[in-house]
């Protein structure tokens, strides 16, 4: 891969990291130390900076290989590329190795807690703070100017939808006001017509009688007439 190849590939990681790296870990065969090896150890220094030695591992993989020749990692970094001698003096001999063919379980999980062990003390020596520079610094800052935007939009929408609400209930309200003024009006129309209706059938009755009295109204076999 090229710098810039490497240098997407880590900004993905440093957004998936943020705010920090507690440990890097260098993978290397124990078999050989390639130009690769080294100059994607160079690559990753010019990104993230010198500092990094600090939080640097190397896990060497191939530990069967030196079980076959009979040989500890000890042995085997003594007789190493010098290279690879100063880059283990750098981070301090900060190395495990993992046995890629470990017939059972329990040896596979000694590998892994090694590891574990080793990033915990380093951890520790570092004062138990992450690795973080500026695209760290850069990110997080990002990171928090978006989530206060999205916290504004989404203040925004939830006002946005209580005035939707409040508007629409605002609205069914008046309406039903005006329903109801309406029937009011209609009901109290119909009271005035109905004692209007009482009033002249009140008068009707009060004439018949006096009629009758004045013997004006004479009866027929159904229905009063007058004379």
């Amino acid at each position: 891969m090229t710098l810039g190849e490497i240098a997407r590939e880590v900004s993905t990681c440093v957004w998936m990291t943020i705010p920090g790296i507690h440990a890097f870990v260098l993978v290397i065969k124990v078999d050989r130390f390639t130009i690769t090896d080294e100059t994607a150890v160079e690559s990753f220094l010019q990104i993230f900076g010198d500092a990094m030695m600090d939080y640097l591992i190397n896990l060497f993989t191939r530990k069967d290989d030196l079980i076959h020749e009979n040989l500890t990692i000890e042995e085997f970094i003594q007789k190493a590329p010098d290279k690879l001698k100063a880059l283990l003096l750098a981070y301090k001999s900060r190395f495990v190795c993992f046995n890629n063919r470990a017939p059972t379980e329990n040896e596979r999980d000694h590998d892994v807690q090694s590891l574990l062990n080793v990033v915990d003390k380093m951890v520790s020596a570092n004062g138990g703070k992450c690795y973080s520079n500026w695209m760290y610094v850069s990110a997080e800052k990002i990171m928090k100017d978006s989530e206060e935007q999205l916290k504004l939009e989404q203040m925004m929408k939830v006002k946005k939808m209580k005035d939707s609400i409040r508007r629409k209930w605002k609205e069914k309200h008046e309406k039903a006001k005006a329903e109801t003024s309406e029937i009011v009006a209609q009901l109290r129309q119909r009271l005035q017509d109905l004692k209007q209706k009482s009033s002249d059938d009140a008068m009707e009755t009060s004439e018949i009688h006096t009629l009758k009295d004045s013997g004006l109204l004479k009866y027929g076999n159904k229905t009063p007439k007058r004379v």
